[in-house]
């Protein structure tokens, strides 16, 4: 994969001496030292295969990497030309408790499948989740842009949110039909992705802990109140 935004690599006479980017452990930025590295070489590439540790107190988990620079540089790597391989790639794939089951397997499924790089079962899987809300919900299933904009009212969701379900709906049929597109594009995918959480978050997740924190509230409030204290309005007696 080319080198994501969060990847920065330091070089030293063709060695690798440390790392920064977002830990697929803790899901933390940090810093990483370099416990092992392997050199190969390919073309006008070096290759370079690394054992990092991640520098964030509580994770300290390791990292496998494979990451490219050509021969000609120095210090830095080219963001466009070269690339990095990270295993894991990213945390363990979870769905929050509020999340109904079946959508919730998918959400995990749909993870699971971009962080392997399967991009169009990514695209499918969210427009899957997207129809899976939409009748867990009861609002209709055909057409599906009635069902999203019936959706977006009941749950009162912002504006911007029905467009980007359109273009999840719309990602999705093409990555499931080559005759409409034999690729979608991996910035349509991250995207897709991202508006399938909030979607997630919006309709389940929001709400849950809305609850969960009015109840906190309402206990604490009892626990308060004084036994046999008078009710509002009432007079005290003589």
């Amino acid at each position: 994969m080319p080198l994501p935004d969060h990847w920065e690599a330091y070089f030293h006479e063709n060695r690798l001496h440390n790392v920064y980017m977002r830990c697929p452990h803790c899901d933390i930025p940090s810093t990483f030292a370099v416990s092992l590295t392997a050199l190969d070489q390919e073309g006008a590439k070096f290759i370079y295969h690394a054992l990092l540790q991640c520098n964030a107190p509580r994770c300290r988990k390791r990292t496998y990497v494979v990451t490219t620079k050509n021969i000609q540089q120095e210090v830095d790597q080219n963001r466009q030309d070269d690339s990095v391989t990270i295993y894991p790639s990213g945390p363990e794939p979870t769905a929050h408790k509020s999340i109904p089951g079946r959508i919730a397997k998918d959400w995990i499924e749909a993870q699971k499948s971009f962080n392997v790089g399967a991009t169009k079962a990514t695209a499918m899987m969210c427009r899957r989740i997207l129809y899976g809300i939409i009748l867990q919900k009861k609002c209709p299933e055909h057409p599906l842009h009635t069902g999203i904009q019936q959706l977006c009212s009941q749950e009162r969701l912002p504006s911007i949110v029905e467009k980007w379900l359109t273009e999840i709906k719309e990602d999705g049929h093409d990555a499931a039909h080559p005759s409409r597109a034999l690729d979608v594009p991996d910035e349509n995918i991250t995207e897709n992705l991202e508006y399938t959480k909030e979607l997630l978050r919006f309709v389940y997740v929001e709400p849950y802990e809305l609850q969960e924190r009015l109840a906190r509230k309402a206990g604490a409030t009892a626990s308060v109140t004084p036994t046999g204290a008078p009710s509002a309005g009432a007079l005290p007696k003589p």
